[in-house]
């Protein structure tokens, strides 16, 4: 989140003059995403970066799905572990200890089948009950199916068949999570954004299991109006000023180029300002005074 710390309601709200309606109108929503993705490509700003604790397994594990790009990260006792877009086997030629690698290709599933048993669904919100899910696998036999289930959040829907390799799982966006089980055992969640997830798969070498702690650029994820008590993410100036280039751009009156390069200049020297401020550790210090009477005190019983 930016320092700033205020809901999307709040900034719809304050702003409602600049924007041209309310919090709760979906004119409002669609402004302030539109504003988003300009400020999203242009650098990792305060409310872009998570850090976020995540379970490796067999050496490997899945990039959450609101996560873009991992930055850095670190293992259990704190060591630094490379990361690089690489093969392992390029990248160790040169260099050693452990590796966090990103493995080419998609994942389409956030789990990966045991190939032994039955997989299921289940909604965990009620508003969700009747919901249908699109999945295409591979079963165990290596056919092809193609089956659309009608979730509930009392009873789990089953595929027919045991899936070997999940190829496609498509939702609409729903209200709370999808819950995919094995059996009777959980092992992932499609969360509520994600209507055709894909997922990107990391290798870590030297560490095969536990857990790591990973900063990473948040993925750019629209607005609803289900989310304006969410956190604003970017900086509430800055916003201001990419909506105005927005406006601009929408309008296209004589002079609009240039009116949108310099509000889109102005708002991205507002990111730049809260970065340093975040960064910069002289901020809200003051230095010692040296006139207090209790320094003197010992100062002077150091000279006795």
């Amino acid at each position: 989140m930016s320092q700033v710390n205020i809901t999307v309601r709040e900034f719809a709200d304050s702003y409602k003059d600049i924007i041209g309606s309310g919090p709760d109108n979906q004119c409002s929503i669609d402004l302030i995403n539109q504003a988003r993705i300009i400020a999203y490509p242009l650098g990792l700003w305060v409310g872009l970066e998570v850090y976020r604790r995540i379970s490796v397994v067999n050496g490997t594990f899945l990039l959450p799905y609101d996560l873009e790009t991992i930055k850095g990260a670190k293992d259990w006792s704190g060591q630094s572990l490379n990361v690089t877009n690489v093969s392992y086997e390029d990248y160790c030629t040169c260099c050693g200890g452990s590796v966090l690698t990103r493995i080419e290709g998609r994942v389409y599933s956030p789990f990966t089948p045991s190939g032994l048993l039955p997989v299921s669904f289940r909604n965990a919100n009620r508003r969700d009950n009747g919901v249908q899910i699109r999945v295409v696998y591979l079963d165990t036999f290596g056919s092809m199916h193609d089956e659309t289930l009608e979730v509930n959040q009392l009873t789990e829907t089953r595929l027919i068949h045991i899936p070997h390799t999940i190829k496609r799982i498509s939702k609409p966006t729903t209200a709370g999570i999808i819950e995919i089980k094995e059996c009777k055992n959980v092992v992932g969640y499609i969360y509520p954004v994600e209507k055709s997830p894909v997922y990107t798969l990391y290798c870590i070498q030297g560490h095969c299991v536990g857990s790591i702690c990973i900063n990473a650029k948040k993925k750019y994820i629209p607005y609803t109006l289900d989310d304006t008590e969410e956190i604003l993410d970017i900086n509430p100036e800055a916003l201001t000023s990419f909506i105005i280039a927005i406006k601009a751009k929408l309008k296209r009156d004589s002079g609009w180029m240039s009116e949108y390069s310099q509000t889109v200049k102005f708002g991205k020297e507002f990111l730049e300002k809260e970065l340093l401020n975040e960064r910069d550790t002289s901020i809200g210090t003051h230095p010692v005074d040296y006139t207090n009477y209790f320094y003197d005190s010992l100062l002077q019983n150091s000279n006795q």
